[in-house]
């Protein structure tokens, strides 16, 4: 006689959530062929909670930093390795709603991963802003690779920093804003480490709150800084729009392009410290009430390229 056996189940499965089209044994993927590569986190800090799933608007997350968490967690629970592995590809997204409230500071950086405000535009000061960043604490810090930053304002008071990262490579940040608030910013942006494969443009340094502009537009501090884009952006600061220490020894392939500089008591525009500047500065446009357009210490005239001040080239100090 015949004994019976347990059939095998076999077929697909769409998960709409994740867009994902899988073959399915008894139960278990066995294949996937998801139509986008990688997963898309909602944020909304009025409706949202930490309790969510975060993968729609009606099951929001609360905060941006409950998004970046449960994208790290669902890359080792995937892959068995975190985003910043070798190997992985791909992008996930994090959509952030503009409120009327401000989201916690972020601490830890989303690896391969876009972070896009969803609301106003970010140039303006008030509700419907995608804002990060509370008192006492830098906007957003820490180091990522294949970051993606859009139509997000960040906020920073005194001795803090809008953006400080430690180590950014190949990351993109275009549309937002970096806003001194309160009390007046230590920079816009710093760069405390190596960076490189960067496009920063069409951003926007402001102040809100009672606060004057940050001290410092982009402070660039570590070692090298290469291969990076700055275009298209309105730098305003009260001492100084890019500053670059002396250190910074390996910026090769960099270049600041088409910015505006201003800032009430403004004193350079440029202060390139590096004793062997690469970074390339042209068509700039530059308002220095209490100084000058630009201080390179080496090859400044040879860097300092078709800049411009009150409607005439812009001098630059230092050779």
């Amino acid at each position: 006689m015949a004994k019976n056996t347990t059939a095998l189940k076999r077929g697909f499965h769409y998960d709409p959530i994740n867009k994902d089209l899988g073959i399915y044994l008894n139960g278990v993927q066995m294949e996937s062929y998801s139509e986008v590569p990688g997963r898309t986190y909602y944020v909304n800090n009025i409706t949202g909670a930490s309790t969510n799933d975060g993968l729609s608007w009606g099951s929001a997350f609360d905060e941006v930093t409950t998004a970046i968490t449960a994208q790290i967690a669902y890359s080792l629970a995937k892959t068995g390795v975190a985003p910043t592995a070798a190997g992985i590809y791909g992008r996930d997204r994090i959509l952030v709603m503009g409120t009327g409230t401000t989201y916690a500071n972020i601490a830890t950086l989303p690896q391969m991963c876009d972070v896009i405000g969803v609301g106003a535009t970010t140039y303006g000061d008030g509700t419907g802003i995608a804002r990060i960043g509370l008192a006492g604490y830098d906007g957003i810090a820490g180091t990522a690779r294949g970051l993606g930053l859009y139509n997000l304002q960040f906020q920073a008071p005194t001795g803090q920093y809008c953006a400080d990262f430690v180590s950014l490579f190949r990351s993109e940040i275009a549309y937002c804003t970096f806003q001194s608030r309160i009390t007046d910013a230590a920079a816009g942006i710093r760069f405390s480490g190596a960076s490189s494969g960067n496009w920063i443009h069409n951003c926007l340094w402001t102040a809100g709150g009672g606060a004057a502009w940050s001290t410092i537009g982009i402070d660039i501090r570590g070692a090298s800084f290469n291969n990076n884009v700055i275009e298209n952006n309105h730098i305003v600061a009260t001492q100084c729009g890019i500053y670059v220490v002396s250190t910074c020894v390996d910026a090769g392939g960099t270049i600041v392009r088409n910015n505006t500089f201003g800032g009430e008591g403004l004193a350079w525009g440029v202060d390139d410290n590096a004793t062997n500047g690469t970074i390339m500065y042209s068509g700039n446009y530059l308002f220095v009430p209490a100084g000058q357009g630009g201080a390179l210490v080496d090859a400044g005239t040879a860097r300092w390229v078709c800049n411009y001040s009150a409607a005439t080239f812009s001098a630059v100090t230092g050779s």
